[in-house]
């Protein structure tokens, strides 16, 4: 199986993407994930945890899924609530991330990286994740128009531009790395 792209790569191709229109950039190094927004004397941070190329593409899809006024708060305006949380609250944390991790399974896939939900609880049951996980892939295989009956939901038009973007670096670094191999 050829290798996924790095968190490296990730950030190249999301910079050259949206950084000069949404004076935003992305870039590993945290210790945390964080988004600070752009203002007018700097342009806004994505923050991703270390060297983690799954870190970076959970962060980008954030980003991508965060409408106009939420990128313009500090972590997109959302309040963190640290586990250990009650059942309602990880109901709660599931449905928040929903979509968001449904669009890092789509960008995970376009990236050739490995995709596991999070349930944000190293306590928390297998049973609870191996759910939330069916419904975080049932939601991404809607926008790739494999589940039936085909629903009008689509991904966000920024993954879907990242996605196609993350496809063909990582296409062309495969020929590259074909082309060192077969040379």
């Amino acid at each position: 199986m050829a290798a996924g792209l790095s968190q490296a790569q990730i950030c190249d191709c999301f910079n050259r993407l949206f950084a000069a229109r949404y004076r935003v950039q992305l870039r590993g190094g945290g210790v945390e994930p964080d988004y600070l927004p752009p203002t007018q004397l700097a342009p806004g941070a994505l923050i991703a945890r270390e060297d983690f190329a799954a870190s970076a593409l959970h962060e980008a899809a954030h980003w991508c899924v965060a409408s106009t006024a939420r990128r313009a708060q500090i972590d997109y305006g959302y309040v963190y609530l640290p586990p250990p949380r009650s059942a309602a609250e990880q109901q709660q944390f599931f449905a928040s991330e929903l979509r968001n991790q449904a669009v890092e399974l789509y960008l995970s896939a376009a990236a050739g990286v490995p995709f596991r939900a999070s349930a944000d609880d190293p306590d928390l049951g297998l049973a609870q994740l191996e759910a939330f996980e069916e419904q975080v892939r049932a939601l991404t295989a809607q926008w790739e128009g494999v589940a039936a009956p085909p629903l009008l939901v689509s991904a966000p038009p920024r993954a879907v531009v990242l996605a196609v973007a993350l496809s063909a670096v990582r296409e062309s670094h495969q020929s590259g790395v074909a082309g060192e191999v077969n040379g």
